[in-house]
C-alpha cells in the first residue's frame, strides 16, 4: 500500500512533475527526478546559460483543447501566449494526430489501473460506500474493461506519443502549449464575504 499519502490515478498515465511559479524554479525541482545520459547539463544550469540567448518555438495544437474550454480560460490563455512571445517565444500551430482517439483510450487505462490500486489497497469494493458518486462509478468502470481493451489503448497510447514526437521534430518545436483546465478552479472565482 501507498504509505507517502499519494494516490495514483494510473500508473501508465500519472506523471511526476513539479509546479512552480518560473521556469528556473521548475527547473531546480526536476533536477533531482529526471534520469540523464552520461554528459547531459542539469536543467538548472541549461536555465542560466541560455535564458537569456535561446529563443524556445512551442507548439500549438489546433484540435482537441479549443473546442471545450471557457472563455475565461481562454483570455487567460491567450494572454499568456502574448506573454510568451513578447519574450522571445515563438508559436507554431502543429496537428496532433491521434489526439482525439486519447480520450476513451485513457479512460480505458485509467479506470482498470485505478480500480486495481484501490482493491490491492482492500478499500474497494470493501468501502465502496464511503467513496463519492463520481470516484465509485469510475471505479466499478474499471472493473469492466477487458484486457483486451486494455492492451489495445495500451497501444493507442504508445503509437500517440510516437506520433508526439514525431510532430515535434517535424515542426522544430521545443514544447508543446496548450490550456491545462476547461474552466477556472471554483475557488479562485468565489468572491470573499463581506
Amino acid at each position: 500500500m501507498n504509505t507517502d499519502g499519494i494516490i495514483p490515478l494510473s500508473p501508465h498515465l500519472d506523471c511526476v512533475g513539479p509546479l512552480a511559479r518560473t521556469a528556473q524554479d521548475t527547473a531546480l525541482l526536476l533536477d533531482p527526478i529526471l534520469v540523464r545520459a552520461k554528459h547531459e547539463p542539469r536543467l538548472s544550469s541549461a536555465c542560466k546559460s541560455s535564458s537569456q540567448t535561446q529563443k524556445f518555438k512551442l507548439g500549438l495544437p489546433r484540435e482537441f483543447f479549443f473546442d471545450m474550454i471557457s472563455a475565461e480560460v481562454l483570455n487567460i490563455f491567450h494572454a499568456a501566449l502574448h506573454s510568451l512571445c513578447s519574450l522571445g517565444a515563438e508559436i507554431e500551430n502543429v496537428s496532433m494526430p491521434l489526439l482525439e482517439e486519447t480520450e476513451d483510450a485513457g479512460n480505458q487505462i485509467a479506470w482498470p489501473e485505478a480500480t486495481q490500486y484501490h482493491e490491492q489497497a482492500e478499500w474497494f469494493p470493501a468501502r465502496a460506500a464511503e467513496y463519492g458518486e463520481d470516484v465509485r462509478s469510475r471505479l466499478e468502470m474499471g472493473t469492466k474493461v477487458s484486457a483486451t481493451a486494455y492492451l489495445e489503448a495500451l497501444e493507442l497510447r504508445e503509437k500517440f506519443i510516437q506520433q508526439v514526437h514525431l510532430v515535434m521534430a517535424d515542426a522544430g518545436v521545443d514544447a508543446l502549449v496548450v490550456p491545462t483546465t476547461r474552466s477556472r478552479p471554483h475557488s479562485l472565482t468565489k468572491k470573499p464575504h463581506a
